[in-house]
C-alpha cells in the first residue's frame, strides 16, 4: 500500500525519497540531482 504523503506527486515514493536522501546528505544544486537521476533513466524537467 503507498504512503499517503505521497497522494497525487508525479513520481513514484522511491525516487522522492533517493531525491530527498541525495539533496539532503551532500550540498548539490538540482541540476546535479537531475543529472544524477538521468543516470538512473529518471527524466525531470530543470
Amino acid at each position: 500500500m503507498t504512503n499517503p504523503a505521497f497522494k497525487w506527486k508525479h513520481f513514484a515514493p522511491e525516487i522522492i525519497l533517493w531525491c530527498l536522501c541525495w539533496y539532503g546528505s551532500t550540498p548539490m544544486s538540482y541540476a546535479n540531482l537531475s543529472d544524477m537521476l538521468a543516470e538512473r533513466g529518471v527524466s525531470v524537467n530543470r
